[in-house]
């Protein structure tokens, strides 16, 4: 079997097809496709490694898809399974997981990703999306979370994607309304929260090249690395909160 990582066609075509997939078995089929696929989950792994943050994994390679590329697909499969955890849109038809992957399939796939999952305790951006914020009595009470709606997972010191949180703030440090409502910017995809991602209305091919970012986490804080990479169209009309496919 082909596990040529440098074409970067693997983990882009795993992402569609766990888009497209319908009915039963999408853990299985996960799962079956990380053992199919070695090479990819060591490179996932290799760059969690806490001196990986020195490396260029954005370089430009020789031929396909740089490392950057590459890992900007995963955090895309990682945007769909986290749907389910999500409320639908205020506006939708839809009834609630009509469209999304099965909860646990997400938690799955980290799993045998080999990623850690988050287990921090205090809040901290870093580590946790805002999902909702209940406003504090007093306004100058520091946000504690009360409550989490998915799990967010590291790969080593690389964040995969930060656990979703419900928290409890004074208004002098997160306002209900903003922290929570505000469009999350180099984000893909969230079904009851506008998102910003550049790769967004690209098109079906790489006729553009938006930009993507991976974080790790170090002892004095955290680095960010940017890149351009490919994007696929996948929500239909303009309105980025829809859940529906095409």
């Amino acid at each position: 079997m082909n596990d040529d990582v440098y074409s970067g066609h693997h983990w882009r075509s795993l992402y569609e097809s766990v888009f497209d997939h319908k009915g039963d078995g999408l853990a299985d089929m996960l799962l079956r496709w990380l053992d199919e696929h070695p090479a990819h989950v060591a490179e996932v792994r290799e760059a969690g490694q806490p001196e990986s943050h020195l490396i260029p994994l954005g370089k430009p390679p020789k031929r396909g898809y740089s490392s950057l590329e590459r890992l900007y697909a995963v955090n895309r499969i990682l945007d769909l399974l986290i749907l389910s955890y999500q409320d639908p849109p205020d506006d939708s038809a839809e009834s609630p997981n009509e469209v999304c992957p099965p909860v646990g399939v997400y938690p799955a796939f980290c799993a045998a990703l080999g990623a850690d999952r988050i287990g921090r305790r205090g809040f901290h951006p870093f580590f946790h999306e805002v999902v909702e914020v209940r406003p504090a009595d007093d306004p100058d009470e520091p946000p504690s979370i009360v409550e989490e709606r998915w799990p967010g997972y590291m790969m080593g010191s690389m964040l995969l994607m930060r656990a979703g949180v419900v928290v409890t703030a004074g208004a002098r440090h997160l306002v209900a309304g903003v922290a929570d409502r505000s469009t999350l910017y180099w984000t893909f995809w969230r079904r009851s929260r506008s998102t910003d991602d550049l790769s967004h209305g690209w098109g079906a091919t790489r006729s553009g090249e938006p930009t993507s970012a991976a974080t790790t986490w170090l002892t004095t804080g955290c680095t960010t690395t940017w890149t351009r990479s490919w994007i696929r169209t996948t929500r239909s009309g303009e309105t980025k909160t829809s859940a529906r496919r095409r």
